[in-house]
């Protein structure tokens, strides 16, 4: 047996004997086969609230790490409000994440997103904002490993197709603040303040980012190699890595020059977006 699969298998086997635990799922780059060799395994815990035995679930973290370390387990909210909790683990010498989930809380965030009300928050990790919709993107991109209930397979079945009225909240939210975002750090080019300017562009770009997911009806669960999966979508702006590069190459020594490769971004985005509404 592949040895990725034998430790997702023992997992699944030790923490389905956790009581409170509704389903756990492979989750990340190795479901969503972008992965390297050296990829972390991230497991996901989905649990119902108050019922999840913290105590057992941290014996069966102690029990599946080669070290035998006890205290893996950071309970629900240690790791803020999004996030959640969970634990690192070595097994066999691979990195193995546990991420806590608790499912009700998914199930109203997915019920928001397929009504179109998207909510950022800021996150520790996740240097734009944590989306309530990462919560669905989750979903529609892991492997279901095992489920108690049908409720996961349930709601996993809202996340796909891609929600129009979740495309059009995140398309007419983040297309405004990429430009309002631009607007701020060219206000402030001959200002000396860098740190100002360089944390708009990063702000416009994370929502360049998310439109340009949506418009490809795809979830971003993450702005690590966001622009690396735009890179290879259907529909973006021509050569969209190398241009945000080089926004980020020219911030700090080239703003000015920085804000113009960024605009001329944000223009060739709101031509796609103006190029699909007109479609419909």
């Amino acid at each position: 047996m592949d040895p990725i699969e034998a430790i997702m298998q023992s997992v699944c086997k030790a923490l389905l004997q956790v009581r409170g635990i509704a389903g756990v799922v492979l989750g990340g780059s190795r479901a969503r086969g972008t992965h390297t060799p050296e990829s972390d395994i991230d497991i996901g815990i989905y649990y119902y609230g108050d019922t999840l035995d913290l105590a057992a679930l941290d014996k069966a973290a102690a029990a599946l790490d080669s070290e035998r370390r006890e205290g893996l387990i950071a309970p629900p909210g240690a790791w803020g409000d999004w996030v959640n909790g969970g634990g690192w683990l070595v097994i066999n010498g691979h990195p193995v994440d546990l991420i806590l989930r608790d499912i009700l809380r998914v199930e109203r965030a997915i019920a928001a997103c397929c009504e179109g009300r998207i909510t950022a928050h800021y996150q520790t990790g996740h240097p734009h904002a944590y989306l309530n919709a990462m919560y669905m993107g989750e979903l529609a991109v892991c492997r279901i490993l095992a489920a108690g209930d049908g409720k996961l397979e349930d709601m996993r079945a809202k996340t796909h197709p891609y929600p129009r009225k979740m495309k059009e909240a995140v398309i007419r939210f983040f297309m405004f603040e990429a430009g309002f975002s631009h607007m701020f750090a060219a206000k402030n080019l001959n200002k000396n303040d860098p740190y100002y300017v360089a944390a708009h562009l990063v702000r416009s770009v994370s929502c360049l980012n998310q439109v340009l997911f949506a418009l490809n009806e795809e979830y971003c669960i993450n702005e690590k190699k966001a622009v690396r999966m735009i890179d290879g979508f259907r529909i973006k702006p021509p050569e969209y890595g190398r241009r945000m590069g080089k926004v980020f190459s020219l911030a700090g020594c080239g703003e000015e020059h920085a804000c113009k490769c960024l605009k001329d971004l944000i223009d060739d985005v709101e031509k796609l977006v103006a190029g699909r509404l007109l479609c419909k």
